[in-house]
Parts: structure tokens; C-alpha cells; sequence
């Protein structure tokens, strides 16, 4: 794959668009919201910087509804390749050395010398090398900085979902998928207070997730009903 020029595009384009992203943010806020949860214990802004490379000062903007520039949200394959070398550390806390970086790519050191320099930008075969160099998802350094972030804060939107769900909101609307609860957060533990509470047989509430439940089709029940399980500690963790 030939080497590309700093001036050449690799980036995919902004799709959705920074006012998608700022609309689909605002809705998030407005659902937490509703749901009487501080939005700073729902949202984590510095693991959502980490995963994408967008600064968390854009992020924590979007969120409070200020307006996000295109360069604001989409951040260069330079800036990205830096991002990754500052946060993707050797296991002795060290910063990889180009030398380093060239051996488990297959580079030269003078070509990634280049790319952290900001002379020379990756063809995709070198992007998807340091891709996996630097343990990032496939498309790291081409997606857009829409995508990635609406990436980002899947979990939390379905997390945000299925607590709407158990509280008899838009019951048939809520598309509540698996492997919601990884890690400990205020949405979690609400996502857990509220299922544990509901125990008794007769509860209504209880009846009418049991028949939105059985009403779905046959992967998304089993979706649903492993992310009930997930919550409530009921997965058998594998040896």
C-alpha cells in the first residue's frame, strides 16, 4: 500500500453530522433526566475520550448543549496516532519508541518517525497494523468522530433504555439489548435497585415487562432476558 501524503483523505466523512451527534446527545441528557440521575455519574466523560480520541472538553460541550466544530469532533490522523502512542502505554508506563512501534508493524523506523511527526499519514493496511498494535477497533483512525462517539455511548443509551423500560416508560418503544451493566456506575446500581425491588408476583409493573417480554421476537427476548440476568448477577461467568 503506497504511502499517503498529509494533504490526501482518509478520513471518512462527518456522518452522522456534528449536529446529529449535538441532537443525539441532547437527548440522552433529557432522558437521564427524566430518569432523576446527576448526569455526571451517567455519563464518563474521560472513557469516552479514551475510546475515541475526541477531547473530553468536546465531549463534556456536546453534553452541556454548546455548540461542537467539525475539527472539534473529528480529530486528524495525526492527532489520533499521537492520542494513541500517549494512552496506549508500554507495561513500564514508557511512551513505544518508533523503533518499537516499526518492529510490530512492519515499518520502517523512518516511516512511523514520519507519522508521529505528522509528515506522512498511513494507507490503510499500515492504519489497521497499528490498529492492532495499539489494541483499538478495526477503523480507529477512519471513522468518523459522529460515529465513534455515538460508538462510545451505545452502552449507556441502552443502559438509559432498559432503566426507562423497568420504570413503565414507553414500554413497546425501548429497544433493550444484552450486556448492559460491564463495570460500576450510578446507572448500573439503578439498573439493579430497580429490578431487585420488583419482586412480588402480582406487581403490574412486572406483568407488563413480562408481556412486552414474551411479545418479541425470539432474539430480541433472549437479548432482553440476558441483560435482566446480567443485571441482576444471574450470568454464570465462564472458566
Amino acid at each position: 500500500m503506497p504511502e499517503q501524503e498529509i494533504g490526501s483523505s482518509m478520513e471518512a466523512p462527518d456522518t452522522p453530522a456534528v449536529q446529529d451527534v449535538g441532537a443525539a446527545a441532547a437527548s440522552l441528557r433529557a432522558e437521564i433526566a427524566r430518569l432523576d440521575l446527576p448526569l455526571d455519574d451517567v455519563i464518563d466523560y474521560a472513557k469516552i475520550a479514551y475510546e475515541t480520541a475526541i477531547p473530553e472538553a468536546t465531549v463534556r460541550k456536546l453534553f452541556a448543549g454548546e455548540p461542537v466544530s467539525h475539527e472539534d469532533l473529528n480529530r486528524s490522523f495525526w492527532e489520533r496516532l499521537k492520542f494513541l502512542r500517549d494512552t496506549r502505554r508500554r507495561p513500564d508506563g514508557k511512551v513505544y519508541t518508533a523503533s518499537e512501534i516499526a518492529s510490530a508493524v512492519g515499518a520502517s523506523k523512518e516511516m512511523i518517525a514520519k507519522l508521529l511527526s505528522g509528515e506522512r499519514k498511513a494507507g490503510l493496511d499500515l492504519s489497521a497494523s497499528l490498529e492492532m498494535f495499539f489494541r483499538v477497533d478495526a477503523g480507529f483512525f477512519t471513522i468518523s468522530g459522529g460515529q465513534a462517539l455515538l460508538a462510545a455511548l451505545a452502552p449507556t443509551t441502552q443502559r438509559v433504555e432498559l432503566l426507562t423500560l423497568l420504570r413503565g416508560r414507553d414500554v413497546q418503544g425501548v429497544a433493550a439489548r444484552g450486556g448492559l451493566t460491564d463495570g460500576s456506575d450510578r446507572l448500573t446500581e439503578a439498573l439493579r435497585a430497580e429490578i431487585a425491588g420488583r419482586t412480588h408476583a402480582e406487581d403490574p409493573d412486572i406483568s407488563e415487562i413480562a408481556m412486552t417480554v414474551r411479545s418479541l421476537p425470539a432474539g430480541r427476548r433472549s437479548s432482553v432476558l440476558g441483560t435482566i440476568k446480567s443485571v441482576l448477577g444471574l450470568v454464570k461467568s465462564e472458566d
